[in-house]
């Protein structure tokens, strides 16, 4: 078995087994897939991981707000139904724009919800 090359790495060997693969070697290509493999499973993992913590990151960024805008709601008195669609009074952070087009997806999506329910 191969030694395992950290991701930085590449073997000594690494070019005359090109050339013996362009020559059709069957042996050096099993070999220059067996150098290579460890490495390529570990980026595929790290991407996976990656992007799975992302979501899970952007994920928690949507539940934060929504708390804060609920808590937000209830503080000046809306019921706990009001505050679910409660507009924050202090909305830092977050520019006209962006905030018309946040009303209007939220909009879209009562809409879209709604004409389920029928």
């Amino acid at each position: 078995m191969a030694r395992m090359l950290h991701d930085h790495e590449k073997p000594a060997d690494c070019d005359q087994l090109m050339v013996r693969v362009q020559q059709g070697e069957r042996e050096a290509f099993e070999k220059l897939v067996e150098t290579f493999e460890g490495p390529l499973q570990r980026f595929f993992l790290a991407s996976a991981t990656s992007d799975h913590m992302t979501t899970t990151y952007r994920a928690l960024q949507a539940r934060l707000a929504e708390a804060k805008r609920r808590s937000e709601g209830l503080e000046r008195g809306a019921t706990p139904a009001e505050s679910e669609t409660a507009v924050p009074a202090d909305s830092a952070g977050v520019d006209g724009d962006a905030e018309r087009r946040i009303e209007d997806e939220l909009n879209r999506l009562r809409a879209e919800l709604g004409g389920e329910a029928e």
